[in-house]
């Protein structure tokens, strides 16, 4: 859901417009390509929810992290060209845990040059099972967990994205320390960046 916020600065009301945008990454489209607002006069605003849907087959290589969209006036004519953020947090399927096979098979088909990996700091808590349960609240998944040296533990997870990508994390805590080391990697490498900081924003919520 797209909530808007609309002020008039034509010279007649407005109530009726049509709204597109420009196909993107996820396939976002407004579910009524018709937007109705209360009768907003001259130098008034008014606001009103749009649904959105992910339709499939509409994914472009524009930029993965905004929504470029046109509101048309119904009775004048008049054209708003605006952008809103995309935030990739919000598109992954509700869906249930990878097996841990298949994950580890997922994990070494896809190339190290294909992983983003940076320290996420300032988490407001260093339980790696804090992390757990906001990422399964995006349905992002905990797939196993492993000792590793210098008193790290290593944990993994899994999302796939509404357009069907397969998107595989692998974070590294240390005891004490409210922070982790971030990788996620995926088949396109043009996801991991704007994945990798939707997936700070959880952990650091």
């Amino acid at each position: 859901m797209l909530e808007t916020v609309l002020e008039n600065g034509t010279g007649t009301a407005v109530s009726q417009c049509a709204l597109k945008f420009k196909p993107n990454h996820m396939g976002v489209a407004p579910e009524n390509a018709t937007v109705s607002y209360p009768n907003i006069g001259p130098g008034s605003s008014g606001s009103a929810p749009i649904a959105l849907v992910c339709v499939p087959g509409t994914a472009s290589a524009d930029p993965l992290d905004k929504l470029v969209g046109a509101l048309r006036d119904n009775t004048t004519g008049a054209v708003l060209f605006f952008d809103v953020p995309l935030k990739l947090e919000y598109f992954f399927r509700e869906g249930s845990p990878m097996d841990r096979n298949a994950f580890i098979t997922a994990f070494r088909n896809i190339p190290t040059t294909s992983e983003l990996s940076a320290t996420v700091k300032g988490l407001p808590s260093a339980n790696f099972e804090d992390a757990a349960r906001k990422l399964q609240a995006i349905n992002v998944y905990y797939i196993d967990k492993r000792a590793a040296a210098d008193d790290q533990t290593d944990v993994f997870f899994s999302g796939v994205l509404d357009t069907g990508l397969e998107v595989l994390i692998h974070t590294t805590w240390k005891t004490g320390f409210a922070a982790c080391k971030l990788a996620i990697r995926v088949a396109s490498l043009e996801y991991a960046q704007t994945l990798w900081n939707s997936i700070e924003r959880v952990l650091k919520a």
